[in-house]
């Protein structure tokens, strides 16, 4: 069994609206600077009884800003509403941000995070010894789609372009 969902489109991600839930846990698992990929996974554990037999890959394309946990225990992800976009939009205003960025609240144990990214979509299914995701090659390359350049090449406001040093643009990252 495969569940595969990728959102990107106004129709999707209707603000306030839960676009994904699970109990499971979460953690964070890679972070592709050239491209602005972030990967969260659920592992799936079938050789243990009790554990879910199936992996889930979970990733946001392209990640603007980023202010996550490594690690969720249950995990709802839903789009941000008109004033919480707009708060997270003043906090980073140096930035620069397309009418496609988006901003995904991730909600966890009573606590809140939250992505700004073009798109979200995940995948579940049994990953295969040797594969390394569902969702991005080995070179880092995603298997899903966009249509718009990684964030290295977009300019904070009225800065030269910077230098991908860090999980955000802003050079900040959270750990709760």
């Amino acid at each position: 069994m495969t569940d595969s969902t990728w959102l990107n489109r106004d129709h999707q991600l209707i603000p306030g609206k839960e676009v994904f839930h699970s109990e499971r846990r979460f953690h964070l698992l890679a972070y592709t600077a050239s491209h602005g990929q972030l990967l969260m996974r659920s592992v799936g554990r079938p050789d243990e009884p009790g554990e879910p037999e199936t992996t889930i890959d979970l990733l946001f394309k392209p990640a603007a800003v980023v202010k996550i946990r490594d690690d969720y225990r249950g995990l709802a992800i839903r789009c941000a509403t008109a004033a919480e976009s707009a708060q997270v939009k003043t906090d980073h205003a140096s930035m620069s941000f397309s009418r496609d960025d988006r901003v995904f609240v991730l909600e966890s144990q009573g606590e809140s995070d939250y992505v700004v990214a073009m798109a979200v979509g995940w995948r579940e299914g049994v990953l295969g010894r040797t594969q390394q995701s569902f969702l991005i090659r080995s070179a880092g390359k995603s298997v899903t789609p966009t249509n718009r350049p990684s964030p290295s090449c977009r300019k904070p406001r009225g800065k030269r372009p910077c230098a991908r040093t860090g999980v955000s643009r802003t050079g900040t990252r959270s750990r709760n």
